[in-house]
């Protein structure tokens, strides 16, 4: 099921409001106004959370006759219906030819002089909502609206710690948990939509009850005590995992005990291969045993989720 979000530029009553770059206006201004629709495929749902924020922003591009347009960003107004305006300056057509726009998600300022965000860490899982990538791209043309379909750009990883054999809510609840192998570091290229992984893989990153850096938590957390059983969910960069060795690995510490299992992506339904996706959603369940941590059974669900479930082992 798909929502609808309207991004529309607002209509400004007089030709004081344009700029000299804008056409003149014949009739009302209203006729030059490019408006734009959107939806996400899939899910409606964002990685981050299931609903826009008053602060959410996308940035589009495009040009028309000579009039480029570049990362303009249009606001989220708030009002509970999905419609959104021009934060700033407004997309006009300047002829009845047919444009070509692109957008992204979340907006950002550096990328009106620049393509690519660099150096972007998902290890500070606290920020999601910066590197939670949306892209579409779309054509209009003067009377007809943009119509953009959103696709996620990013991979999410939903870890499940649910307590096994001997083990307990509280002993769940207060695991210090990890990953190992990952590529934490990035970029995202607005032209493009894409997200790649870059740098080298962490030796360990704990992404869990880490008292040492909390902006390395995951704000993402769902318990349920009946089930003994915590989640986390995790925005990351799409990476391939070695063939042989470096498998991603998680980790927990509870109890003064630690628990270690390897996470092989090619024995959850992904097509055989060892990767977090773009626009993918991996449910994994995490079993902790005192004799040993299992993975348990896993799927795939939209955006296109994917679970698994493993036993990790001391």
């Amino acid at each position: 099921m798909k929502i609808k979000y309207l991004l529309a530029a607002a209509i400004v009553s007089g030709l004081a409001a344009c700029s000299s770059d804008e056409p003149t206006n014949t009739g009302t201004e209203k006729d030059n106004t490019a408006l734009f629709t959107g939806s996400i495929e899939g899910a409606h749902t964002r990685a981050y959370d299931q609903k826009w924020d008053p602060t959410d922003q996308i940035g589009i591009t495009g040009t028309s006759g000579a009039k480029v347009y570049t990362n303009l960003p249009y606001k989220y107004a708030g009002s509970g219906d999905e419609t959104f305006t021009a934060a700033a300056n407004k997309i006009y057509y300047q002829d009845g030819n047919e444009v070509q726009f692109t957008a992204y998600y979340p907006w950002s300022e550096s990328l009106t002089a620049a393509t690519t965000l660099t150096t972007i860490d998902t290890r500070k899982q606290a920020d999601q909502k910066k590197f939670d990538f949306l892209y579409a791209t779309a054509t209009g043309s003067k009377g007809v609206s943009v119509s953009f379909t959103f696709a996620h750009k990013m991979a999410k990883l939903v870890l499940t710690v649910k307590a096994g054999e001997d083990m307990t809510y509280s002993d769940v609840e207060s695991a210090v948990c990890s990953l190992k192998n990952l590529l934490p570091e990035g970029t995202f290229d607005r032209t493009t939509g894409t997200a790649t992984a870059t740098d080298n893989p962490d030796a360990e990153w704990t992404f869990a009850n880490n008292s040492g850096d909390t902006d390395y938590n995951t704000p993402t957390v769902t318990k349920n005590e009946a089930n003994k059983s915590v989640a986390y969910t995790l925005i990351l960069f799409p990476q391939t995992f070695p063939s042989t060795g470096g498998n991603l690995t998680f980790a927990a510490t509870t109890g003064g005990n630690s628990y270690s299992a390897e996470i092989d992506l090619s024995k959850v339904p992904n097509n055989g291969t060892n990767e977090l996706k773009p626009g993918t959603q991996y449910n994994i369940t995490i079993n902790l045993n005192k004799t040993g941590l299992t993975v348990g059974t896993s799927t795939i669900s939209q955006w296109t989720e994917m679970s698994h479930e493993i036993n990790a082992g001391m």
